[in-house]
């Protein structure tokens, strides 16, 4: 029997910085109660779990702190849906935060819902400015507080924002979602995953995630899309793979969507390969994953042989970004798989 309402899943990698910000929303709330809090420390070595710590007495036993072996941002969350107690869980990174002021009326929503999704406005912002990036309100057209199927709404581009849904933890635990440990750019896949098994979904109307943009490091960012392109290619194999094995949870729009979704998310790979510095163990990677891509996901393959406005807008973002070490010079309007398999030929 879940006691509570919400578990919030903060995974909190070296955080010491931002912890303190990402918890003091939650203070003062009068549904606290009905909420917990993982704050995991994923194998850091600073004071993120101390810091935490002194919120304690304003937090009760809603905060438990949690220290462990690194596994990857996958890991914390692989964790929360195990040993959670709430409904629904909601996923928030160590240098983010919730809105205070709406906190409370969300979680007395997730109450009364019955959805497997929960979809609500997210805001990002700038770190060092703190000026807001973007606010993802896209709800003109729905009516709040009623569920929807998710056949029908799946095209909405929140129910693939991990920064935007929180989940019914027992559709995760009967599903046996679970997301690849040790690797980056893995919150896409839990929310596809959440969106293939999810039946429905309702909306809130009030912005609760705050995301955090322009940090150096960050995932994202021109050093992080280096560092580990690799993970790039492992995330989009592994959700290729889930999708095949789950087609019969779909129906035709939902089949359809996550069909034209994967065309772009699977050209990401040769897109961000002409975004970094140039490495042989990269290009290997990639001719492996062309390889392996036109062998067990054709449907996929065959779209990206001609123009997809999806791989453009990846593309040319790429190579929008400072410090692109010559790639900058290429014109945007060419396929960028085209592009690529030219430099795998040169090279074999």
């Amino acid at each position: 029997m879940k006691d509570k309402v919400l578990t919030v899943s903060i995974a909190a990698y070296n955080c010491e910085r931002f912890i303190a910000k990402t918890l003091e929303p939650f203070c003062g709330l009068k549904n606290i109660d009905k909420v917990e809090i993982f704050v995991i420390d994923d194998g850091g070595t600073d004071n993120t779990l101390q810091i935490a710590e002194t919120y304690r007495d304003q937090l009760g036993e809603s905060l438990k702190t949690v220290h462990k072996q690194n596994g990857g941002w996958g890991s914390t969350v692989n964790y929360s849906i195990l040993n959670s107690n709430g409904k629904y869980l909601k996923l928030l990174d160590g240098d983010d935060f919730f809105e205070s002021e709406n906190l409370d009326d969300f979680i007395e929503f997730l109450e009364k819902s019955d959805s497997d999704l929960v979809s609500s406005p997210y805001v990002s912002f700038n770190d060092e400015t703190g000026q807001v990036v973007e606010k993802l309100f896209e709800y003109s057209d729905i009516k709040f507080g009623i569920d929807y199927f998710t056949e029908d709404v799946c095209q909405k581009p929140s129910l693939i924002s991990m920064h935007a849904l929180a989940v019914k933890v027992e559709m995760l635990q009967n599903n046996e979602i679970s997301l690849p440990e040790h690797c980056f750019y893995t919150d896409n896949e839990f929310s596809i995953k959440s969106l293939i098994n999810a039946k429905t979904v309702s909306f809130f109307d009030k912005p609760i995630y705050w995301y955090r943009t322009g940090l150096a490091g960050q995932s994202i960012s021109p050093e992080g899309n280096s560092k580990h392109y690799l993970d790039t290619i492992i995330t989009t194999e592994s959700l290729c793979a889930y999708i095949n094995d789950n087609k019969q949870k779909m129906g035709e729009k939902k089949a359809a969507y996550i069909h034209d979704l994967m065309c772009g998310r699977c050209g990401v790979p040769y897109s961000k390969f002409l975004s970094i510095p140039f490495n042989e163990k990269y290009l290997n990677a990639l001719k492996e994953y062309d390889e392996w891509i036109t062998e067990n996901c054709p449907e996929y393959s065959d779209s990206l042989k001609y123009s997809n406005s999806k791989i453009f807008d990846i593309a040319s973002s790429c190579f929008r970004k400072k410090h692109m070490n010559g790639y900058k010079f290429f014109s945007i309007p060419f396929k960028a798989k085209a592009l690529a398999k030219r430099i795998i030929k040169r090279r074999h």
